[in-house]
C-alpha cells in the first residue's frame, strides 16, 4: 500500500520512515499537524520539512525554535526568509 500511494518518493513533504525508507508525499498538498505538546512534531516533522522542501512555505513557529535552526539553511538555498513576531516588543 505504501508503494502504491507513490510514498517512496526521492522528494516532497516528509513523513516518516517505513522499511527503512524515508517516506514523502510528492506533490503540492497542504499539510497541518496536530498533536498535544512534547509529541516531537517540531523536531520529527516540522525541522526535517523545512531541511527538505525547497518551495515555499509559511510556518507557525512561537517559540522561534524553527527560525534560528533552518533560517540561514533556507536563504542559503535562496528562499526569502522572514519573521513576523507579533508578541514581540520589537514586532
Amino acid at each position: 500500500e505504501v508503494k502504491k500511494a507513490g510514498l517512496f518518493a526521492k522528494k516532497g513533504i516528509f513523513l516518516g520512515k517505513a522499511y527503512g525508507r524515508y517516506l514523502f508525499l510528492d506533490g503540492y498538498e497542504h499539510l497541518i499537524v496536530f498533536a498535544p505538546t512534547g509529541t516531537g512534531k517540531t523536531t520529527t516533522l516540522t525541522m526535517m520539512n523545512l531541511l527538505t522542501w525547497k518551495e515555499s512555505c509559511i510556518v507557525s513557529d512561537i517559540k522561534l525554535q524553527l527560525f534560528s535552526t533552518t533560517s540561514k539553511y533556507r536563504q542559503s538555498i535562496g528562499n526569502k526568509v522572514f519573521l513576523w513576531n507579533p508578541g514581540s516588543r520589537e514586532g
